[in-house]
């Protein structure tokens, strides 16, 4: 079976074990060259996360640096690093080695200057997250209470990702954002992770309505291997999930002058001190969600964003990229052809990336 993960957090989370253990114990990784090594082919849409931490100029130097380290990571780990030629990512397609591709999620390492774009592009960046938790200037997220959608700015900046050949990505945007891109994009647009929103109840998850609009642009929907984006039914120990967020919002309102302390102790906050359910959710959800997308939107619109190393747990049975054999198992089981479980694992995610690669 092959694979293509749209969205893997795995470089924040060796942010953190970096951070924190002394042993620099990797193998807790949900993803790496050896736990892939039983699929056939694969590849990994790895993101760098830009969040509001540094300011201005800084942001954009900051994540600069975060894509030079990961690279430098990724290769001493054993993946092959994507290029912009087509052939030569068909050519490790089909040997069988690992691909490492790059995302940036969200908009504040741009720094509002659209130059910036071809620089990411030409540091191997084919997929940016537009919003994260917070919006930058021409753009909103799901996070934000206004119902903005993309400025001149933003209609400005996703023009050039298209010419620079990086895949726009909704995930993480309000509604109004994500109809805004798909009205001025020339190119497929990615939700690269998440649910649909009439399942899980939340603005996170993508619209019926956005959703269309993202799948005639010829994109994906990524479903993603994080229960809360399929449900909001997830019992927790009496008032934990309340105390975490009054403790997250004490994190964000007591923000320290050394922009690296305040990220580390954001990524630590969200990786390890997220409350466990006192039930893991059954992969039955996936299935519903799945099952939902392709009755909206149809087979060759839908694609996995696990959110490996960004999800504090994920559903029952899932704790690494080997664990998603027992997902293709279940979902052939509950009758799930094998022609569908190749699109969502990883024909359509192939598609859309490989149509973004010079020639």
């Amino acid at each position: 079976m092959n694979f293509i993960d749209f969205h893997a957090d795995t470089l924040m989370k060796l942010e953190l074990i970096r951070d924190s253990d002394k042993n620099r114990d990797e193998t807790v990784l949900a993803i790496t060259p050896d736990k892939l090594r039983d699929f056939e082919s694969s590849g990994v849409v790895f993101s760098v996360w830009s969040g509001p931490h540094f300011p201005g100029a800084l942001s954009f130097k900051d994540t600069v640096s975060r894509l030079k380290i990961g690279k430098e990571y990724l290769i001493q780990a054993g993946y092959q690093i994507a290029s912009q030629s087509r052939a030569s990512v068909q050519k490790l397609w089909d040997e069988e080695k690992p691909i490492a591709f790059f995302g940036i999620e969200g908009g504040f390492a741009l720094n509002s200057d659209i130059n910036n774009i071809k620089i990411f592009r030409e540091l191997g960046v084919m997929r940016y997250t537009l919003t994260h938790f917070e919006s930058p200037e021409w753009a909103n997220s799901d996070n934000d209470q206004t119902k903005n959608g993309l400025n001149k700015l933003g209609i400005e900046l996703v023009g050039e990702m298209n010419s620079a050949g990086i895949i726009v990505d909704v995930a993480h945007a309000n509604e109004k954002t994500m109809l805004d891109v798909c009205l001025v994009s020339s190119k497929p647009i990615v939700y690269s992770h998440g649910g649909v929103q009439q399942l899980s109840q939340s603005a996170r998850g993508v619209s019926d309505r956005a959703m269309c609009e993202i799948a005639k642009s010829g994109g994906v929907i990524g479903l993603s291997l994080f229960p809360h984006h399929h449900t909001p039914i997830i019992e927790y120990q009496t008032g934990a999930l309340e105390a975490f967020y009054k403790d997250y919002s004490l994190l964000k309102s007591l923000a320290s002058p050394h922009y690296n302390v305040n990220r580390a102790a954001e990524v630590k906050m969200l990786l390890s001190e997220f409350p466990s359910p006192l039930a893991s959710p059954s992969l039955e959800l996936f299935k519903r969600t799945l099952d939902y997308a392709i009755n909206k939107v149809g087979v060759e619109a839908v694609a996995i964003g696990t959110d490996f190393d960004g999800s504090p747990f994920y559903f029952e049975g899932i704790s690494d990229c080997k664990d998603l054999f027992l997902l293709a198992n279940i979902l052939n089981f509950s009758g799930v052809s094998a022609e569908i479980i190749d699109n969502l694992f990883w024909k359509n995610a192939k598609r859309v990336i490989w149509d973004n690669l010079n020639e």
